[in-house]
């Protein structure tokens, strides 16, 4: 737990020396709005203190105090309240021009402003009125006497309280998710995925959700997976559209005339998986709460259960993709010039849908393993480098102007220039950037560090999972957001993760300027990625494993919000386990290649001692 001092100058360390008694657990930041909002991003519990009164003093000007009011006002907005600990000291400013006069302190006015509960949190200060105030707003209170050393009531009455609601609040998430991960519920299909599964999930969603389309991937179980949840929705008095095989962005975009959408999907998982992932009719996949509702209703069986004449009745809608690809073009519009562009749907859905978006807009298209066919017998359905050696070979031989790579339900997109040169997630992701955010980006903390390099907007860097970075974009307002994994996700569109729609814009934009030359334009710094499998079983333990060895490092930043990633002034490592498979994820990246090495070696040494 952190303790930091919230005043521009840091100026109250002068007034009040029992404030700092260890600089290990209290720190004393000048300009702490961006630092408190640095160490927020990073996941670190951060407890604010702060003087207001120094105002009237001449200490701090108006103009300054007016900044950090705007800043506790953000904070508030993208946190919601507390963010695991917000400490606050609230003494009232006053006016320069009379120092009898109070006003308002400024995070209690914040809070009245945004319309936030206070209930539970903590105010401690010195002076009886503000302690009124707090109490008025439902805080915890605290009178601090000049005596009374400040961190010293922080560390005994606070934090403990703090940290004990923390826990608390993690412990019951952990226990309530048990089957969704970052994208989903997945599994290998009749083990960990079953059709007794895949009825309670369709019951489940049928006792919330009355109207319901579903879709599906090319995946080998797909009618048993999608035929089984049809049933659980039917039994508990939904209608269903069944829409056939489609690409995920097809399925989200439908659903926006529906209540909920199902996926039947694994997305970029081998051929033995299935699974399904679940919409909003605004394109978001289920956030955190819809998905623990229906969690509870699977666990405790309490679905409804029609009567037999109220029983859900079962349509067929034929035209999803059409009505999508004429969607999308209405947004893009149609190329201005010839263009050759090469797809690789590696037998995916997205087979039925950009080739022929693609050729609809002007392009003169080739395409690669775009027979839908749910072995994957071309490839591997996942887009990385090691697996589109056919599509790189394609584009340099034929001279195209772009390559175009899916997933195994077109939810994700990579690219191949017009060299033959992959176009990495993290270069697409910034160039996606620099062309679609206004007013912000949000990526997760795999992302490279190249995109804050690059951009003057805010960046928000969110767990990894893209109902995540949907649902930030939602609250900050943001306009675009991804991941390096080749996940684009344009607010002006959907919120939904969509490589059909991303590769319509790419195209648009290597109309203007070659992929080549957007890609040299960007900076690249190296770095290393890498998997490790593990026995599910053993989980826990490496958990455990992993958290014992990063308390270890010392100098360097840990941002713990999904997994760890370790940042140091010169580059970062990674550590996290995936959400959706028994895989550990590490990660590297400096401005050096030896730098970046060096701390490759140091993560990977970390993960192999624990396995």
């Amino acid at each position: 737990m952190k303790v930091v001092f919230l005043d521009r100058d840091g100026v109250i360390n002068r007034n009040r020396k029992d404030y700092v008694k260890s600089r290990e657990e209290f720190v004393l930041i000048p300009g702490a709005a961006e630092a408190i909002r640095k160490l927020n991003d990073a996941g670190i519990p951060v407890v604010v203190v702060t003087n207001q009164s120094c105002v009237g003093r001449g200490i701090i000007t108006e103009e300054q105090l007016n900044d950090i009011h705007e800043y506790m006002k953000e904070l508030l907005a993208e946190k919601g309240a507390w963010v695991d600990a917000i400490y606050y000291c609230p003494h009232a400013p006053f006016q320069e021009s009379d120092c009898r006069k109070p006003k308002e302190g400024m995070f209690l006015k914040a809070a009245r402003e945004l319309n936030i509960d206070l209930s539970g949190s903590w105010m401690l200060g010195d002076s009886e009125t503000d302690m009124e105030a707090g109490k008025r707003a439902g805080c915890q209170t605290h009178l601090i006497h000049d005596a009374e050393p400040l961190l010293e009531v922080v560390k005994k009455l606070v934090l403990p309280d703090l940290n004990a609601k923390r826990d608390s609040m993690t412990d019951a998430t952990e226990k309530k998710l048990r089957l969704f991960g970052s994208s989903g519920i997945r599994g290998i299909v009749n083990r960990e995925f079953t059709p007794e599964l895949a009825i309670k999930i369709g019951s489940a969603v049928g006792t919330g959700y009355k109207r319901v389309v579903i879709g599906h991937d090319t995946r080998v179980s797909r009618i048993m997976v999608t035929k089984a949840l049809i049933a659980g929705l039917l039994s508990a008095g939904a209608d269903v559209t069944d829409i056939g095989m489609v690409s995920t962005p097809t399925l989200a975009h439908t659903a926006a005339d529906y209540e909920a959408g199902i996926m039947v999907t694994a997305s970029h998982n081998p051929a033995q998986y299935n699974g399904i992932k679940l919409w909003n009719p605004d394109g978001m996949a289920f956030d955190t709460r819809q998905m623990l509702d229906v969690e509870e209703l699977i666990f405790s069986g309490s679905f409804h259960r029609a009567e037999w004449d109220e029983i859900g009745h079962l349509n067929r809608d034929d035209n999803a993709v059409h009505r999508h690809i004429e969607h999308i073009i209405s947004r893009v519009g149609r190329l201005q010039r010839e263009m050759h562009i090469v797809v690789d749907t590696g037998c995916g859905a997205a087979s039925l849908t950009t080739p022929y978006l693609l050729r609809e807009m002007g392009a003169r298209v080739t395409t690669l393993n775009s027979q839908p066919d749910g072995f994957f017998p071309g490839r591997n359905p996942e887009p990385l480098q090691k697996n589109l050696g056919s599509l790189i070979s394609a584009v340099s031989t034929l001279g195209a102007d772009l390559g175009i790579a899916h997933d195994g339900d077109g939810d994700r997109m990579v690219a191949v220039d017009d060299k033959g040169r992959y176009a990495g997630g993290d270069a697409l992701l910034t160039l996606f950037a620099m062309e679609s955010a206004k007013k912000g980006a949000v990526t997760t903390v795999s992302a490279s560090m190249v995109l804050e390099d690059s951009l003057d907007i805010p960046v928000k860097r969110v767990r990894v999972g893209d109902v995540y970075v949907a649902e930030e974009m939602r609250r900050l307002g943001y306009d675009f957001g991804g991941e390096p994994t080749g996940v684009w996700i344009f607010a002006e569109e959907s919120y939904c993760p969509d490589g059909v729609f991303a590769a319509a814009k790419l195209a648009r934009m290597v109309e203007k300027k070659p992929l080549s030359e957007m890609l040299d334009s960007v900076p690249s710094y190296p770095i290393r990625r890498k998997n490790f499998r593990f026995e599910p079983e053993r989980r826990e333990s490496i958990v455990a494993h992993l958290k014992k060895e990063v308390s270890k490092i010392r100098d360097a930043l840990v941002n713990s919000v999904d997994g760890y990633r370790i940042e140091f002034k010169d580059g970062w490592m990674q550590v996290r386990l995936s959400g959706t498979e028994p895989v550990i994820r590490i990660a590297s990246e400096a401005r050096t290649e030896e730098k970046a090495d060096e701390l490759f070696a140091a993560v990977e040494d970390i993960v192999r001692r624990g396995l």
